[in-house]
């Protein structure tokens, strides 16, 4: 019975060719469709991928133990931990983001590492004269400022401009010497500003901001603040720079071009501050508190603060100007992304945007730059 039906269905397939080949040109459509939707899927998850990397890095210099850790900007997800060298103190990018200088103190013998920002491979090691620590660089990045600490006691009393295309006779690890200043007692921190070129420098035993003119060759000003000094932050654009206090609790707005303070904020204990493009407006977080500090410059009051997760000092802008990214001081390293849209003066708040917990002793979060 069963060979005669098997029989049957046989010959009704012999009999009506096409009915096999509807059967094949379903299984084919079939196919076609499956295949194209799995491009659709496949193409849509790279085009939300690339959405969302838009190729913000964070480095962070991690100091138990010394080493650097870069973060995805986007979404918090550790891309490198290196170790780099002991003794790691600052970093600075050039200008087009294609280079690190990290100052560290080896050895004896004293270095800044150059790291390719992009493949982090370590491209050489400067010899300097002393124990580096704080950095700032030229716009054009041919110059490079070192805070140089004595071998004994680590203590700064100035910095050292260093021409990076040219070596130091023929050391070739290390640079010619264009100029050094020595009229400070202990540098804490030294800047320049893009827009006029000046180096400024806070001196932790001064209640002064020192101003130096490359180009002369020559200290040109003092900034009296009748406290000390804590951090500066100079803006991309705009007509003035910040200084931070602590033991004031306020922050000194000053004229890029005159020099002269043109208001004291009342903030509270601060360090970091970071800004919008123009500087108009200021985000500062409060020590000892879970709160984020918004200051009008213009009006030249705190205008409301918003709660955030963890006590924070280090703040830094993105590049959009569209994120803060903060980090705490419990020696966990908790890195936060906050969305500024959100921000809600009302009933205090703001959107976090992710919490990663780093795990190290973090003092600066730097935003490797996008360049041209």
């Amino acid at each position: 019975m069963m060979m005669s039906e098997k029989s049957e269905n046989v010959a009704k397939s012999k009999s009506n060719p096409g009915s096999v080949r509807s059967g094949v040109g379903r299984a084919a459509v079939i196919l076609i469709i499956c295949q194209a939707a799995f491009w659709v899927i496949w193409f849509s998850m790279l085009e939300a991928t690339s959405s969302t990397d838009r190729g913000v890095r964070l480095f962070l210099l991690n100091h138990a133990p010394d080493e650097l850790v870069v973060v995805n900007a986007d979404n918090g997800q550790i891309e490198k931990r290196q170790a780099i060298a002991d003794g790691l103190r600052q970093l600075v990018f050039s200008t087009d983001g294609k280079l690190a200088y990290i100052s560290n103190a080896v050895d004896v013998t004293n270095k800044i590492t150059v790291l390719d920002a992009h493949s982090f491979l370590i491209k050489e090691r400067i010899e300097v004269d002393g124990i580096p620590q704080d950095l700032a660089i030229f716009p054009d990045n041919s110059r490079l400022i070192v805070v140089n600490g004595a071998k004994t006691d680590f203590m700064a009393n100035g910095f050292d401009v260093y021409n990076l295309n040219q070596p130091a006779g023929s050391n070739k690890k290390s640079r010619a010497i264009l100029y050094r200043a020595r009229e400070m007692k202990l540098v804490e921190e030294v800047k320049i500003d893009n827009r006029t070129g000046l180096i400024y420098a806070i001196d932790s035993k001064n209640s002064k901001i020192w101003v130096y003119d490359f180009s002369r060759r020559e200290l040109v000003d003092r900034i009296e603040l009748n406290t000390a000094p804590i951090d500066m932050y100079f803006p991309p654009k705009g007509d003035y720079f910040f200084v931070s206090t602590i033991r004031r609790e306020m922050i000194f707005v000053i004229s890029r071009y005159s020099r002269k303070i043109v208001k004291r904020i009342n903030v509270g204990r601060c360090r970091q501050i970071t800004s919008n493009e123009d500087g108009s407006i200021l985000y500062v977080p409060l020590l000892e508190v879970k709160q984020l500090a918004l200051i009008d410059v213009n009006e030249g009051l705190k205008i409301g603060t918003v709660n955030i997760p963890r006590r924070c000092e280090v703040i830094e802008m993105g590049p959009f100007y569209e994120r803060l990214y903060l980090i705490d001081t419990s020696g966990d390293g908790w890195l936060m992304a906050l969305d500024i849209s959100s921000m809600d003066l009302k009933n205090n708040t703001i959107k976090v945007l992710y919490e990663e917990k780093l795990f190290g002793n973090f003092r600066d979060i730097d935003v490797r730059p996008l360049g041209d």
